[in-house]
């Protein structure tokens, strides 16, 4: 009974991470459109 509990955190932590992740990417990227169109507006 411990373990099912300690593996269903520990799946919902590595789920947490991974969206984190993921997320960062996307704000990364969304970061490098942005910077990259106003670059191309100015030139």
């Amino acid at each position: 009974m411990m373990f099912l509990e300690g593996s269903r955190t520990l799946l919902r932590f590595s789920l947490q991470t991974r969206a984190y992740s993921d997320l960062r990417a996307i704000v990364g990227h969304g970061y490098r459109f942005a910077a990259t169109s106003v670059l191309t507006s100015l030139f």
